[in-house]
């Protein structure tokens, strides 16, 4: 095996150059470059290098064929993956549940729709007390952005708790909707870098008096601590 120093991005990027530089010759090259990267292969093997050089296995080549699976069924889902956005009160939450039931009942079993409320497992973070609690529940009642490496994780481990559910992901294709998330760009980034890619994005347009009004509405009886006048406004 070649020393672990010289598994480097700079390594992979030679080997993907000089493959480049062969394959372009054949007719077939853009339609095997276009495969490689909308199968996410480069950031692959970015992601493989880095973890080898901070691991140093004695055993390299079987540490990659390891965690090749290992990040397989991390992104298992990484093509499926819907983000649900628009003003809070917007209906995110409903027209989710509407749409998760619906396909569900109607794919004839050829998929398999999960639904993850960005808002909603962060306020089960907070009831249950987790360690961050206080933190996330501060940030909320001021109608702040809760720091995205919190967040991200809480959808990581709802979307890998769904994944084990399903020993053969590829026989019924698993949807993920992510409700009110993200909420700024460098979220949507950090996600793709440690979850998966978004498929697309579904907006719900709504004009903010619209949804101050419903959200006033809803804090007669939801009981949160973010559907009060000077929450909203900051949110909105």
């Amino acid at each position: 095996y070649p020393p672990v120093c010289l598994w480097q991005s700079q390594l992979w990027t030679l080997a993907v150059t000089q493959f480049a530089h062969i394959a372009f010759m054949d007719p077939r090259y853009e339609q095997l470059s276009e495969y490689l990267h909308k199968n996410s292969i480069p950031g692959l093997f970015e992601r493989v290098t880095a973890d080898l050089l901070q691991a140093q296995p004695s055993d390299p080549l079987k540490y990659i064929s390891d965690r090749i699976l290992e990040i397989r069924k991390e992104r298992i889902y990484k093509s499926n993956i819907i983000f649900v956005l628009g003003g809070p009160g917007s209906g995110k939450g409903t027209n989710c549940v509407k749409l998760k039931e619906d396909l569900n009942a109607n794919s004839g079993g050829k998929m398999h729709v999960e639904h993850f409320s960005a808002g909603d497992l962060l306020r089960e973070e907070i009831a249950q007390h987790g360690p961050e609690a206080d933190l996330i529940n501060s940030y909320i009642t001021e109608g702040k952005i809760v720091p995205s490496e919190i967040t991200i994780r809480l959808l990581k481990n709802a979307m890998n708790k769904a994944i084990s559910h399903f020993p053969d992901p590829e026989a019924q294709k698993l949807i993920f909707l992510i409700d009110g998330f993200p909420r700024a760009m460098d979220q949507a980034f950090e996600f793709e870098k440690e979850v998966g890619e978004c498929r697309f994005v579904l907006y719900f347009d709504c004009p903010e008096d619209v949804l101050e009004k419903r959200l006033l509405k809803r804090g007669e009886t939801s009981g949160r601590s973010d559907d009060n006048i000077a929450s909203i406004k900051s949110a909105l």
